[in-house]
């Protein structure tokens, strides 16, 4: 029986092993991916396409407009005897058919601005669309910046921080309690050791749970299922390669890219030549029209007169032709129509105005916040490296002391704290500095950062180094 449980065990375990997958989570893969899944994207890239097939729309009206029609009837005979308007309604002996085929062609020549107001309009619409998904496209895009960076910081925690410390300070409870039954230490000293082996502890449980948070996240966007193995090939945390520009250089480029300043400029243009075009309904369309018609009348009736058999003669016409060119003029007489949308769209039109007058100054204004939170976040990831270096230096010192025996305990156990505290706000401080420059990024419209180039250099530095040597 025994044996039979194990093997059901190994069947299961093998089992999954062997249909379980691994992702290879990479920047560049992890959000095209999590474009591709974003459902306020693809709303966004619907909407454009009809705007799209809206311009086409509008852009045809430019070409002639057809219009035609075949008349059937099936009638009696209606002839005239002397002056006299007969009816031969014998049926079905005595009834023909009448087929009238008619073709109009209408050719716009000048419309008082309706044509070009609209395709004006159309066409900014479009820019208006694709404006708003750029900004869409950077919002995902800043957003799946944010799960990477995040999975790789609660990496760093879990296998570069808190590993290497929790394992110090089980030592050093382990050490503080042999003191203390010894009398060596006092127990304030062996309580506080365990508080802030504790206190490991707990922050070990806070990035595990973050970690597991973004965990879920990369398995929706990947489509990974819970037996399925997401890993990365980059094992470290490092800040982007950035040589940050005067603010004046990256405006000039906002300026170009940025979705915001896009979105007030194309919208008030569609907004203005959509208000012309509401002006101009007020005018008739004159155009060139052109029309012909044939009526074609089926003549079997005959009778006979003086020996012979002809037809007779009758009201409507066997065989008819008309053709006939000119210009017209289309009105349209619902005022009461026109002065509301032209009244919603004024509003519209004013409001657009005031916006775009203000847009660019408080867009301006958060791109500089951007700006200066970079500039601040670079400041401060580059205190906290020398805080970092220094707490090294001081935790080498303090365990070579306390090994030596010229050092206590406490000394080491401190310099340990020290390591840990500097260690996490240092990475901290890059994973900030990063999410800073990628909300720069997101600001602007376009990434200043070759992240190719500088993830590629991150694998090339890795691969030079041993996995087991801190290199920070």
């Amino acid at each position: 029986m025994k044996k039979f449980i194990l093997i059901c065990l190994l069947n299961i375990i093998t089992s999954n092993f062997l249909f379980s997958k691994t992702y290879q989570i990479e920047f560049e893969t992890l959000i095209e991916r999590g474009s591709l899944i974003y459902p306020d994207l693809k709303r966004k890239q619907f909407e454009l396409s009809n705007v799209i097939l809206q311009k086409e729309e509008v852009d045809y009206r430019r070409l002639p407009s057809i219009s035609g029609g075949l008349g059937f009837s099936y009638v009696p005979y209606i002839y005239r005897d002397g002056g006299t308007i007969k009816i031969d309604s014998s049926f079905p002996a005595d009834w023909s058919i009448v087929l009238a085929p008619s073709l109009s062609v209408t050719l716009p020549i000048y419309t008082f601005g309706k044509i070009p107001n609209g395709e004006k309009a159309a066409l900014y619409q479009v820019e208006l669309k694709k404006a708003e998904l750029e900004e869409t496209d950077s919002n995902v895009r800043y957003q799946m910046k944010q799960v990477f960076w995040g999975y790789l910081l609660a990496k760093i925690m879990i296998d570069k921080i808190l590993k290497d410390v929790l394992k110090q300070y089980d030592k050093f409870v382990s050490e503080k309690e042999t003191d203390f039954s010894q009398g060596k230490t006092t127990r304030a000293s062996l309580e506080s050791t365990k508080i802030a082996y504790y206190d490991y502890q707990r922050h070990e449980s806070d990035a595990y749970l973050s970690l597991n948070q973004t965990y879920y996240l990369i398995r929706a966007i990947y489509g990974a299922s819970k037996e399925d193995t997401v890993e990365t090939p980059y094992k470290r945390l490092l800040p982007v390669e950035l040589s940050i520009k005067p603010f004046e250089d990256y405006l000039e480029l906002s300026k170009n890219f940025n979705y915001s300043f896009k979105k007030a400029h194309f919208g008030y243009l569609a907004r203005k030549y959509y208000y012309e075009y509401q002006k101009a309904t007020y005018w008739p369309d004159i155009g060139l029209l052109f029309s012909t018609s044939y009526v074609y009348r089926k003549q079997d009736k005959m009778f006979e007169e003086n020996g012979s058999y002809i037809p007779k003669t009758t009201l409507l016409p066997e065989i008819g032709w008309t053709i006939s060119l000119g210009f017209g003029m289309n009105f349209d007489f619902t005022f009461w129509r026109k002065n509301n949308a032209q009244e919603q769209y004024l509003n519209s039109f004013k409001f657009d105005v005031e916006l775009m007058k203000n847009a660019y100054d408080l867009q301006e204004i958060e791109v500089q916040k951007a700006y200066d939170n970079m500039v601040e976040s670079k400041k401060k990831l580059d205190l906290a490296d020398e805080q970092y270096k220094a707490a090294k230096r001081w935790l080498f010192m303090s365990i070579n002391a306390y090994k030596s025996g010229t050092g206590s305990i406490d000394e080491a156990q401190g310099a340990y704290g020290s390591i840990y505290w500097r260690k996490r706000d240092y990475y901290t401080m890059i994973y900030n500095y990063n999410m800073a420059v990628a909300n720069f990024e997101r600001l602007l419209g376009v990434e200043i950062v070759d992240y190719q180039k500088f993830f590629k250099k991150q694998l090339e530095f890795e691969k030079s180094l041993n996995d087991e040597t801190d290199d920070e």
